[in-house]
């Protein structure tokens, strides 16, 4: 069983090993990120307009479906 001092112990283990690490990571520059910021906007741009057409496409499929055949009920 671990007592406090131990988990207290652990935890500052962990954070002074997150912080080593920490300093190993190369960071982007700043060109860099605006660069992949853009294709990151502009897939999702794309993507957003891709699937809006669709679901305006089914829409549209789906609507003249049920004004040609009416709505089915249970009964």
């Amino acid at each position: 069983m671990l007592s406090f001092s131990d988990v207290k112990e652990k935890i500052r283990s962990f954070y002074s090993e997150v912080k080593v690490e920490a300093r190993k990571v190369s960071w982007p520059d700043r060109r860099t990120v605006i660069s992949a910021t853009g294709v990151v906007l502009a897939f999702s741009l794309i993507i957003a307009v891709f699937v809006g057409t669709i679901d305006a496409i089914f829409t549209a499929i789906f609507n003249f479906l049920i004004s040609t055949f009416g709505h089915w009920t249970s009964s």
